[in-house]
Order: C-alpha cells, then structure tokens, then sequence
C-alpha cells in the first residue's frame, strides 16, 4: 500500500515551491490542495474570482458528503509515495470520526509546514490589497494555525517543519525532513522547471506568480521593509501563541543527538513571573521581558541536597535579596514547585534569579530553572532529601 504525506500548511508559508520539490522525486505524484472545492461549495459566502473553474476541476468536492473526498485521499494511484498540499483552513472538513479515521495508521504522515506569523500575515494582507482575495480573510481560522495544532494533537504520525529553516537551509532541512518520512533525499528535489505545471490547481494565475518564475530552493535578493497595520495586531498575537507551541517540535530544532540527561533537560518546566502571577512554563516557553533587567548579583545556583535551609539563608544573609518583592515564603513555594513537576529529588541542581522588574511595574521577576546533571558520570541518591522538601505527589 502506498504512502501518503499530508502537508497542511498556513498561507504564504513556500507550501506551493515544497510541492514542486517533491514532484521533482521520481518515487512521488503530487496533489495540489485537493479539499479547496469542497470547502467553497460549502461556503456559500466565500467568494473567489476562480470560484466556477475551481467547482469544475474538482467536482468530487461539489458535494456535502464527506465521502467522495475520502475515497479520493485513500484512492492507490500505483506510485510509492503521493504528496497531497492542503491549506491548514481546509482541515475542519476532516476533523470528524470518519475523516479522523481515514486520515490515521501507518500509510498516512501529517506534515505542519509553520511561518513566522507576522511574515505570513503581512504577505496574505498583500495579496488582500491586490484584490486576490476578501478583505474579510485576515482571521485566525484563515492563517490556520489553530487547525495546525489541533492536527498535531489528532494523529500519531506528524511531524512540523519551519519554512523558514527550510528556505535557510534547504537541503540540509530536506534531508531531514526525507529522514523522518523515511524516504530517500534525492538530488532533484533542489530545483524545477520555471513555469506553470499540470498539476496545479485552476487558482495557479492568480497566486503562484513568484513561484513560477523559481527553478529552486533560494534566498529573495532583496529585503522589503513594510509597515504592519495596527489592525492586525491583535491577529499577530493570537497567531504568535499557536506558532510558538509547535515552533520547539520542527525538525532541527536541536532535539537530535542528545544523551538522555540533555533530552530531559529539553523538556524541564521553568517557574517565570512576578509575585501574583508566577507560574511554571515549558523551557521553550520560559522567556523574560526584553524591558526586564537582569541582577546577576541575585542569580544563585543551588544543590537540591537541604534546600529548604539553603533558601531560608540565601534569603535572609544576602543583602540584594532583601529588597525584593518577592517573600522568602514566595520563593520557596516556586523552588519546590518547580522541583516537584519536574520530578527532581536527586541529581539536579537549581538556580534562583531575582530581577530589578519590568519597566514601569514596580516588583522584580523571580525565575527557577531546575536542571539535571548532564556530566556522564552516574548521580547518586542524596540521603535526606526526601525530608528536605514540602510533601507533594510525583
């Protein structure tokens, strides 16, 4: 049975120049966003100058049953691989019990193909400015990312890639990503013909004009600078905080090659904020404020081995944690919270940082990083500590 690689991409994220890369392999046969027609047939008000021709080169997609769409994502086609290129907003169609099943084992692989959010908003409001598309289409269910995640959150076989990375760095990123399909890198996947090709869809005219005049993988020669509408700043943000959950998951983020203590370390949650809103963040999403300064006079590393007593002394003999905002009671409560989500009795250590506070708010930043020992000689069970922290569950 042969195997099908479902890319879901946001606008304007170089899905169009992936899929001429791929359709360059001699082991692939290539779909250009298949679900599109079933989508504006069932969307009355969505308008679109190709809108008749796109209802007529898909037909199967003229229709409100979801199984002609099915048979023609399942159909064989005699090829190894078949590379379909959907658009993220597309995917709510499917996410039913019975596209959910027939898009899942192990002849189906979700790939999420990410952007920048803000360069991806300020190109599509460039295509909404020439007319290509509704001015209505600048939302969150159009960009698609929501529709990303609930997608890396559906199926077992998915895997992110950053078309940034990939236009940085493409045959390095390719052979990852050819990697992780298990399907051979090949040469060709480099560079195309210019030109429009058979298998694009009938809105080709319209939206690939850049990407017809490639022949392959390279950098724009010139760097535009543009103003972003105030408008859309709320879009950006919203945007910014699905992006940044798949963004530490995309291939060559750095998460091969790593021993198991480092692969742990990866994946610490990290205590951020000030005294009424402190909380734990996956380490990715642990960040100050670029308007925070850093104190590295009250920056401390610290074994868990009596911590208790070690953060009752810090807290109490060391003069630039006096003037804090932040309680002794307050910082020990993030310590052992952080400690216990973590897991950690042994073999760790702790650091404490207390910052001066972001500007215009008077209070400083507390921030716990828990970390295991990455050395390579084997930790050892430190008697006592057990008793040293606040009783909570593993």
């Amino acid at each position: 049975m042969e195997k099908k690689f479902h890319f879901w991409s946001s606008p304007r994220a170089c899905s169009t120049a992936l899929m001429y890369s791929f359709s360059s392999h001699s082991d692939f046969t290539v779909f250009d966003e298949p679900l599109y027609s079933a989508c504006m047939y069932r969307d009355k008000n969505q308008e679109r100058p190709y809108k008749s021709e796109l209802l007529a080169s898909q037909a199967y997609g003229a229709t409100d049953s979801n199984t002609p769409l099915i048979e023609f994502l399942t159909a064989d086609r005699g090829t190894k691989f078949t590379f379909f290129k959907h658009m993220a907003k597309h995917y709510p169609l499917l996410n039913n019990p019975e596209g959910i099943k027939a898009l899942s084992g192990p002849n189906h692989v979700h790939v999420l193909l990410i952007r920048n959010p803000l360069k991806t908003i300020m190109s599509w409001s460039e295509a909404v400015d020439k007319g290509n598309t509704q001015k209505d289409a600048l939302t969150l269910a159009e960009i698609g990312l929501n529709s990303l995640l609930i997608i890396y959150d559906t199926y077992e076989n998915v895997i992110v890639v950053d078309s940034d990375q990939v236009i940085e760095n493409p045959e390095s990123t390719l052979k990852c990503l050819c990697k992780s399909l298990s399907v051979p890198f090949s040469e060709k996947m480099m560079s195309w013909e210019a030109g429009p090709k058979p298998f694009d869809g009938i809105w080709a005219k319209w939206w690939y004009a850049s990407a017809h005049r490639s022949t392959g993988w390279s950098k724009s020669a010139t760097t535009s600078y543009k103003v972003l509408k105030p408008e859309l700043l709320p879009l950006v943000r919203m945007c910014n905080a699905f992006y940044g959950s798949l963004k530490p998951f995309a291939i060559g983020e750095g998460r091969e090659g790593k021993n198991e203590k480092e692969n742990k370390n990866t994946d610490v949650l990290c205590w951020v904020g000030q005294p009424s809103s402190g909380r734990l963040f996956p380490r990715e999403q642990a960040t100050l404020s670029v308007f925070d300064s850093i104190d590295y006079e009250r920056a401390e590393c610290l074994q868990i081995y009596n911590i208790d007593e070690k953060l009752s002394e810090l807290c109490t003999t060391t003069a630039s944690y006096k003037n804090t905002t932040h309680s002794i009671e307050q910082i020990k409560e993030a310590v052992f919270q952080t400690l216990a989500i973590n897991g950690m009795r042994d073999g760790a250590d702790v650091k404490v940082l207390l910052t001066k506070g972001v500007k215009d708010y008077c209070g400083t930043t507390l921030v716990v990083i828990a970390e295991w020992w990455c050395d390579n000689s084997s930790s050892y069970a430190i008697e006592g500590v057990a008793t040293d922290l606040p009783k909570f569950s593993l």
